[in-house]
This record gives C-alpha cells, structure tokens and sequence, in this order.
C-alpha cells in the first residue's frame, strides 16, 4: 500500500527538503503568492502617488485662476475681498426683503420695484459707511467691517419684524387660545400662571415667526410673476422666409422629392 502523502499526490512520492514537503507543480508556492501580493502593492502604492499628483495640480491650477469678479491673479477664482463682497450682497438683499415683505403691495408690481430699489439704495448707503480701526483701510478689512455691518442691520430687522408680527392678531389669538388650554383643569397657582404665560409667549413667536415666513414668500412669488419677459414675435415675423410661401400639400410633397 502506497504511502498516504504519496497517494494524495497522485501516487508521485513527495520531493522532501528538510522537514517540508515540496508543493506538487502546478499549485503556488508561498514564494509565488508573496511575489503576486508585492506586485499588488507596488501598483496599489503607484495609483495612489498617481492620485495625489493629479490632486496637487488640480489645486495648482485651482490656485492660479484669477479672481471672477476683479481679476486679481493667484486668486483661486475669488480672492478674499470679493468673497467677502458677496456675502455682504447676499446679507444686504435679505435685510431689505424683509423690509419690503412687511411693507410692500405685492399687488402692485411698480410699487414694489419702486420700494425694493429705496430700501436697498438706504441699506447700502448704511453697510458703506462702516468705519475701520486706523491703520486698517486695506480693502479686505473695509469688505469685512461692511460684512459685519450687514449681519447687524439683519438681525436688527428681523428682531423688529418679530416684535412687530407678535403683537398681531393672528399672534395674540393663538397665544390666548394656548393660554386657556394650559390652564383648562389646572388649579390657578402663580406656578401654573407662569407656566401657562410661557407657553403663549412660544406660541405668539412661533406664529410671527410663519407670518414672516408667508411675507416673505408673497414677496418671493410677486417678484417672480413680475419678471418682465421678451415678447414673443408672431411666427410670420420669426420665420418670414417662410411666411411669404404657399403651404400647399403638393408643394410640401415637392420639396421632400427634390431634397430625397
């Protein structure tokens, strides 16, 4: 009877070498699998120095383009004055929307170009004449301190928008109705009433703060069905080539005979 390490090799005695059996030809040694795995990694280390080459000058060239707005060069597309520019611009035409939201027509398309074009005009002048420390006039720290300007004069229209939309009512009605309901079945302790106060207080806030939301989105849709369009030209006038030629159906036959 054959050996058993002879008779899973297909009855070939095993080559030994030391205490190891030679592995049948035909089936990877650990010396092949180790070369196979080094070569993976050498590809997987070259596409990852590829990636961070092209990466490096993506950002090269990123950082190269000049600035969008004033052209200053090595700017990265937008230099850091301009940046600051527009987040202004961006600030500004919403301190002055909710200004025109509260007051505005929306009905009335001229009257609301009319008021948006004062209050932006007012608000501008305002952000502009925001001083910098002395020693500080760079254009950048001048952009800044207007940016700043600009978040104030925000947040100090919204705060009086709200005051103002609290004490509507629509605001009061729903913070009494709050009110009452806290103090359906409760005993009228000075706790209770206090309790019963906040939960109105959150109530008339949270209804100032929707109908701010709907002023704001009349004011949205006003503008957008105001947007003047190009009239449309008659199509004799946009294609008078055209215009000028019998549509007969002999002719339409003709002219796909003469073009085929």
């Amino acid at each position: 009877m054959q050996p058993l390490a002879q008779r899973m090799l297909g009855g070939q005695a095993p080559q030994l070498a030391g205490d190891r059996v030679l592995v049948a030809e035909g089936q990877p040694c650990g010396h092949e699998e180790r070369e196979q795995t080094a070569k993976q990694q050498i590809a997987y280390r070259a596409a990852v120095d590829e990636q961070k080459a092209q990466i490096t000058v993506a950002k090269a060239e990123r950082a190269a383009q000049p600035c969008a707005d004033c052209g200053l060069s090595d700017a990265a597309g937008l230099c850091m004055t301009c940046t600051l520019r527009r987040e202004t611009a961006a600030v500004v035409d919403q301190a002055v929307d909710i200004t025109v939201a509260l007051r505005a027509d929306v009905d009335d398309p001229q009257g609301l170009a009319e008021l948006t074009e004062t209050v932006a005009r007012d608000t501008w002048a305002y952000v502009h004449g925001s001083q910098v420390p002395e020693g500080f006039d760079h254009p950048t720290s001048q952009a800044y301190a207007e940016r700043q300007m600009a978040k104030l004069v925000l947040e100090a229209r919204r705060r009086r928008a709200l005051e103002r939309l609290r004490e509507s009512k629509p605001a009061e009605a729903e913070a009494a109705h709050v009110k009452r309901m806290a103090m359906r079945g409760m005993s009228p302790t000075e706790k209770n009433r206090k309790r019963a106060e906040t939960a109105a207080d959150k109530a008339r806030t949270r209804v100032a703060e929707e109908l701010l939301g709907e002023f704001l989105g009349d004011l949205y849709r006003a503008r957008a069905t105001a947007v003047p369009r190009e009239p449309v030209r008659a199509w004799n006038e946009r294609c008078a080539a055209l215009a000028v030629r019998p549509l007969t159906e002999d002719q339409a036959v003709a002219e796909v005979v003469e073009a085929s």
